[in-house]
C-alpha cells in the first residue's frame, strides 16, 4: 500500500484475565495502525441455544471418551484435561448468565499495521505479540484473509471476516480502549500522575461537581505541608 508493507492480525483468544489497557498498549506501537472491534449482542433465545449446544457437545465428548476401546478395564480413570476444562467453562458461563446477570455477545478484534520494510513489519509483529501475551491475550495473523481483514478494518462499515467468538459482558468490557479519564484543567494544579496513562493530572477543584479533598497518610508523611502548599497554589491562581 503506497510502497509500504502491511499485515492483518486478529485477537484470537482472551478471557477475564485480559488487562483493561490491552488495546491502548497495542496502539502505542510507533507506526500506522488501524483497529476494528465488532460487537454483536445475542438475544436471550440465541444465548440459550448456544449454551444448550455447548452442553450437548460436552456430553457427547464425555460419552465418546467413556466408550473408548478398553475403557471397561480403566473404569475409574479421570477424563482428560480438555474435557474437564470444557466443563469448567460451561459452569462459568452458567454462573455469569444466571447469577451475575451478564449478557452474551459475539465479538471480533482485527488490527492492521504498516511498516516501511518487511523486516520492520516482522519486528512490529513480534512486539505486538509480546505485548498482547503480557496482557493475557493471543494474536494471530489472518491466514489467506489479508484483504478481507483490511476491508473489515477500513471505516466504512461491513465485516468481511467471520471469526467471531462468544464473550460475556465482563470479557467484552476490557476491549474498550477508553478506560481512563484524563483531568487537565487550564487553571489546575499538579495532583500527581495517573496510574494507567502516566499523564500528569492538573486539577482545579473549583471546576468539579464536588471539590472536596481528603488528605490521608501516616504521622510525619507531610499531610500538613501538602495542604499548605495546595492552599497557596490555589490562592495564587
Amino acid at each position: 500500500m503506497n510502497k509500504r508493507f502491511g499485515r492483518v492480525i486478529f485477537l484470537r483468544d482472551w478471557g477475564g484475565s485480559l488487562r483493561v489497557e490491552t488495546i491502548s498498549k497495542l496502539m502505542n506501537l510507533k507506526t500506522t495502525m488501524m483497529a476494528s472491534i465488532d460487537i454483536i449482542r445475542l438475544s436471550a433465545s440465541s444465548t440459550a441455544r448456544l449454551i444448550d449446544s455447548s452442553e450437548m457437545a460436552y456430553e457427547s465428548n464425555l460419552d465418546r471418551w467413556q466408550k473408548r476401546s478398553g475403557a471397561e478395564r480403566r473404569r475409574f480413570s479421570l477424563p482428560p484435561l480438555r474435557i474437564k476444562r470444557d466443563r469448567q467453562i460451561l459452569d462459568t458461563y452458567n454462573v455469569d448468565l444466571n447469577e451475575r446477570d451478564q449478557k452474551m455477545f459475539y465479538s471480533n478484534v482485527t488490527i492492521v499495521y504498516l511498516a516501511d520494510s518487511l523486516e520492520e513489519l516482522d519486528m512490529y509483529g513480534d512486539s505486538l505479540e509480546e505485548t498482547c501475551q503480557e496482557c493475557g491475550g493471543q494474536l494471530q495473523v489472518c491466514g489467506f484473509e489479508q484483504m478481507a481483514g483490511l476491508n473489515t478494518v477500513l471505516p466504512y462499515g461491513p465485516r468481511f471476516r467471520q471469526n467471531l467468538r462468544d464473550v460475556t459482558t465482563e470479557n467484552l468490557a476490557v476491549m474498550m480502549p477508553f478506560n481512563s479519564v484524563a483531568v487537565n484543567h487550564i487553571t489546575g494544579i499538579p495532583y500527581g500522575v495517573h496510574d494507567d496513562t502516566k499523564q500528569e493530572m492538573l486539577i482545579d477543584r473549583r471546576c468539579l461537581t464536588n471539590g472536596n479533598e481528603w488528605v490521608l497518610g501516616v504521622s510525619g508523611s507531610g499531610k500538613s505541608m501538602r495542604v499548605k502548599i495546595t492552599a497557596i497554589m490555589e490562592r495564587l491562581l
